[in-house]
């Protein structure tokens, strides 16, 4: 959340309960025994007991210089203050009283500071680097600018843009602050999905000249005014616009300037292995695991293999730089899971982690040949230990082998290795409308069994952790993207 720099607002913004804000000048919190990491442009202030690895000190050094890039500002020196066990507060003295937000994490105007218990806090990082757009824009705005700068790579459930939003109500910072914590935060998602429509539209030096035009002071009517002298489009023009496009997803908004667009450095297909022990590379929003992220650029579209390998727990995320969609979980608690998914040319995001980074592990990306013969050899999906999780994703036009009973419908011939429970689950999470997706056993012995997958409920089918047990998956619809899950 924000607390706006004129001192009419502060009463009622600092008031405030949320994940952050913007202050003018709370008191920088002393830790104890700091420890100091310098990077480029970071200078990291922690607790030593603070989850921190010192290779994240590049990422958080990337997303500074990425950023102030992507706004046409010179990258400058940031300090955060990274508190684990030294209280803290975002409080600040306004007009004599002490005024408290109740926020978790704040950027300071005057000082180029953060302040935070979470580690890499991309949104309060954002609104100090966009202080080179000014430090006093309405809430929509300078709200909407660091949620869709930060983009937090995690696996869950991503709701649609909520195009109903009513932006044009919101132009005024004290309606914009005042609302309830879970709308407000559906006003930071809107805003923020808005801005990048106008970027999109009409760039981002636009966006700029808006931006700087207009302060939280603004009455609605000069933000609507200043916004048709920036792009040449009445604002309610650009909402009606806004909202007849497509639904998206809500992550879709974010460039992901450091997973997708500017990478550091970028792995080609041929050495998308790893074979070893995962060392921190990244960060995250609650503490560092040992991880390894991946930047994969892929020269031709395909279906490719995702294999991971280790004596314990491993999850991997793949995240198609492309596609508004969550990223492709692969999981495995010991031993091997092998899943199959289609994957565009272009660049592709992979982040591993676990627990206990000492221990070898192994995964790679190749790509596969799935087959028309559904009754000869085909790739197998692998899931040898109770716990893992392999998804099998692609355009139904992808599958190869074309059905004789029905025109039009196609399907994919696999074979699962499944764990030694004898039991393996298969759940669907993406289909076309319309579509029935079946799986079928069995479907090369004179006889079949095929049930209907659906979202809902998981469907059980035997499997062996000792032999090949092989299955189609089917979709009455030619094309369409069809996810399936599976897991034992």
């Amino acid at each position: 959340m924000i607390a706006q720099g004129r001192s009419v607002l502060l009463a009622v913004s600092m008031a405030m309960v949320g994940a952050g804000c913007v202050a003018d000048d709370p008191t920088i919190a002393p830790i104890a025994d700091e420890r100091l990491l310098r990077g480029r442009w970071i200078v990291l202030h922690a607790d030593r007991s603070a989850p921190v690895c010192e290779a994240s000190i590049e990422s958080a050094d990337d997303f500074i210089e990425r950023t102030s890039e992507w706004l046409g500002v010179e990258p400058r020196a940031i300090d955060y203050y990274l508190y684990s066990t030294t209280p803290f507060s975002c409080s600040f003295s306004a007009g004599g009283n002490e005024t408290s937000s109740g926020a978790a994490a704040c950027a300071l105007r005057s000082r180029r500071a953060v302040m935070s218990r979470q580690w890499f806090h991309q949104h309060e990082v954002a609104h100090v680097i966009a202080q080179g757009w000014g430090t006093d824009a309405p809430a929509l705005l300078e709200e909407g600018l660091a949620t869709l700068l930060a983009y937090e790579h995690v696996h869950r459930a991503v709701p649609t843009v909520d195009r109903a939003a009513r932006l044009e109500d919101y132009l005024d910072s004290w309606h914009f602050v005042a609302q309830p914590a879970a709308q407000r935060m559906a006003l930071y998602d809107a805003s923020a999905a808005f801005l990048r429509f106008v970027v999109d539209r009409f760039g981002v030096a636009a966006l700029r000249r808006w931006y700087e035009s207009v302060d939280n002071l603004s009455p609605p009517s000069d933000t609507r005014n200043q916004f048709v002298r920036a792009t040449g489009l009445s604002f309610e023009d650009a909402l009606r616009q806004w909202r007849q496009e497509p639904a998206t997803r809500e992550d879709q908004k974010h460039p992901r300037l450091i997973e997708c667009s500017r990478a550091r450095s970028v792995t080609a297909l041929a050495d998308a292995r790893f074979d070893g022990a995962l060392a921190c590379r990244g960060y995250g929003l609650n503490a560092t695991p040992e991880q390894r992220d991946e930047t994969i650029e892929l020269s031709a579209a395909g279906w490719h293999s995702v294999e991971l390998e280790a004596n314990s727990g491993l999850t991997a995320l793949l995240d198609p730089c492309a596609r508004a969609s969550d990223p492709w979980t692969f999981r495995t608690a010991g031993d091997t899971t092998r899943g199959f998914v289609w994957l565009d040319a272009g660049r592709h995001q992979l982040s591993l982690s676990r627990e206990r980074a000492t221990e070898r592990v192994r995964w790679a990306i190749t790509p596969v040949e799935m087959p028309a013969d559904r009754c000869g050899l085909v790739p197998q999906l692998r899931l040898e230990r109770s716990g893992a999780l392999a998804p099998v994703s692609s355009d139904a036009a992808h599958w190869p082998v074309l059905s004789d009973a029905l025109p039009g419908q196609r399907a994919l011939a696999l074979g699962v290795v499944g764990a030694s429970s004898g039991v393996t689950y298969a759940q669907l999470v993406e289909a076309p409308p319309d579509a029935t997706i079946s799986l079928c056993t069995q479907t090369c012995r004179g006889f079949e069994a095929c049930s209907e997958l659906r979202a809902e409920q998981p469907l059980p089918f035997a499997t062996s952790s000792l032999a090949n047990t092989k299955i189609e998956l089917r979709s009455t619809r030619p094309s369409g993207r069809v996810t399936v899950v599976f897991r034992s």
